[in-house]
């Protein structure tokens, strides 16, 4: 029970400095800043999206729209430095 307890402290203490450390460095910011970016730089993100999801679950039916979404925001990311 001890080590379970430790674990769970360093967990908890681990999550909170790292808020702590997000919170001193503007992270929320920073990833704003970093959006507008790749948005501006990729163009229209929803004409992608609405071109890309139709098409990827026309040849995979089964496939979920949400993994459709993730596959091009990742690629975004890739193609559109920020």
């Amino acid at each position: 029970m001890q080590e379970s307890l430790d674990q769970s402290l360093q967990d908890k203490l681990g999550q909170k400095i790292a808020a702590e450390l997000l919170k001193q460095h503007h992270y929320e910011d920073q990833v704003a800043e970093a959006v507008r970016q790749v948005k501006e730089r990729c163009g229209d993100s929803q004409t992608q999206l609405a071109e890309t999801v139709p098409a990827e679950l026309g040849k995979e039916p089964a496939r979920q729209w949400k993994d459709v979404e993730e596959a091009v925001s990742e690629e975004m990311i890739k193609n559109c430095r920020f």
